[in-house]
């Protein structure tokens, strides 16, 4: 999962550190809110103001106690007025400032945001004021609030990261798959090793590959003298790059039995030449036969995925363009996913050919394959298309206290087809039972669940 902070009204500024101080005469007498107080006493008729970054505190006091609202800035929110706000997410209230010169307070009421009171530098030009008018100048960003206060936190949070973003570690690295180098991320990538990191957390915006052929392995340098290490995710791809047989390797993923420090939880699969899809609270699933792909994460109300993701690429640019075009980038996606299942079940099959016949029976053969039709029949996805024997002999089954016979059996494979028109097999036994005289119909006695991907052609070679 991508790990950002959650920064509540702390948000970090690299471009105003100058704190700034105002006092404020108000248009008419407000109250400040302290606790069992006099409502005589409990009253003031000017506020205090100090912006420090993009922090703003607006203070009253009467003879009772202090009050205090603490603001994000939200920036301007009326060209034409200059004003800027700043809100209290936790006190639902907030104060906007006018050129530095004028102050408009603001409150929840009613579940809507209206004008309480207004202000200005020169106490004697606030008393003059008068407030409808500031509720239409800002209506709409009362309207709004909730959003450009979101915006406002996350602008704040990437500025914290552009930060604390650790620098580029150096490295000159290459392959012969075009896969090492230098890559930049969509967004920028919390180190969890904060053991190492004394003060503030830090992040990473680019990291540095170095794919080791002879290892197969994937080192993601992401600090000078810090790195972590992914793995071909298929044993049989893995070997294939080892033997030569196989020139791309697709899909890459962490040791799950130690987290990584910089691409926690994370899997990263072959877009296209240059780029690769990050995978952050969504997963990908696709079937033995290499269909069905749909993404394993949370729906909007509509029932859509929610896909969230990142993108490593050799260019920032092309990082950035990947992250935005969600439709285009998980169609690539999808394209990588089952050219890669593909390949991992072609080399299967290579690996695991399809057993021998052994006993050369049609009828036996005619009897398995109906046994095994039956059995499968609402329970398995796949059709079967037919069933051959490879046991060379019938296996004698006892009872293991008389010792009588009960019945025999022997093996076979079942050889089956997915709705897509992909071909596999299955190996099963048959059995017919034993009723002290002769032995009865064929029936299944059970199957492995380990299913192997083969060419059709090869899968149908057996059939009598």
């Amino acid at each position: 999962m991508n790990k950002l902070f959650t920064l509540g009204l702390t948000i970090f500024s690299a471009t105003s550190l100058l704190s700034q101080t105002y006092e404020f005469g108000l248009n008419k007498a407000l109250t400040v809110g302290c606790y069992n107080a006099n409502p005589l006493t409990d009253m003031t008729k000017k506020v205090d103001v100090k912006i420090d970054g993009q922090i703003g505190t607006l203070t009253t006091a009467s003879l009772n106690c202090k009050k205090e609202i603490v603001g994000i800035s939200l920036g301007v929110v009326n060209e034409s007025t200059q004003g800027t706000m700043y809100f209290d997410e936790k006190e639902k209230k907030g104060f906007i400032i006018e050129k530095g010169e004028k102050i408009v307070l603001f409150d929840n009421v009613d579940n809507a945001y209206k004008v309480t009171v207004i202000g200005h530098i020169d106490k004697k030009l606030a008393k003059t004021l008068n407030s409808d008018s500031d509720q239409a100048n800002y209506a709409s960003a009362f309207e709004k609030i909730e959003s450009i206060l979101a915006d406002a936190k996350k602008k704040g949070n990437l500025e914290k990261m552009k930060a604390n973003t650790l620098p580029v570690p150096a490295g000159n690295y290459s392959d012969k798959y075009g896969i090492s180098g230098l890559y930049y991320l969509s967004e920028p990538v919390e180190i969890l090793e904060n053991s190492s990191y004394t003060g503030e957390t830090k992040y990473a915006q680019a990291v540095q590959l170095e794919f080791i052929v002879s290892e197969k392995t994937l080192k993601i340098h992401y600090a000078e003298g810090k790195f972590d290490v992914a793995y071909i995710n298929s044993p049989r791809i893995a070997k294939g790059i080892e033997d030569g047989s196989v020139n791309k390797v697709m899909v890459f993923s962490g040791n799950n039995m130690n987290k990584l420090t910089c691409f926690d939880d994370r899997t990263m699969t072959f877009l296209e030449d240059g780029s690769w899809f990050l995978s952050t609270s969504s997963s990908y699933y696709i079937k033995l036969d290499c269909s069905g792909f749909k993404f394993q994460s949370p729906s909007d109300q509509s029932g859509k995925p929610i896909i969230k993701y990142m993108i490593m690429s050799k260019t920032q640019e092309k990082a950035n363009e990947l992250v935005k075009n969600t439709e285009k980038t998980v169609g690539m996606l999808q394209t990588a996913v089952i050219n890669n299942c593909e390949l991992d079940n072609a080399l299967e099959a290579a690996l695991k050919p399809m057993p021998s016949p052994g006993l050369k029976d049609a009828k036996l053969n005619a009897e398995a394959t109906a046994a095994i039709k039956e059995y499968a029949a609402g329970k398995w996805a796949q059709e079967v298309v037919y069933v051959y024997i490879t046991g060379t002999e019938w296996y004698t089954i006892r009872n293991s206290f008389t010792g009588l016979i009960t019945g025999r059996s022997i093996r076979a494979v079942a050889v089956l087809k997915t709705t897509t028109g992909k071909c596999q097999w299955e190996e099963v036994s048959i059995k017919q039972d034993y009723d002290g005289a002769e032995y009865g119909k064929s029936h299944s006695y059970g199957n492995t669940s380990v299913i192997v991907p083969v060419d059709c052609n090869a899968a149908m070679k057996y059939k009598l």
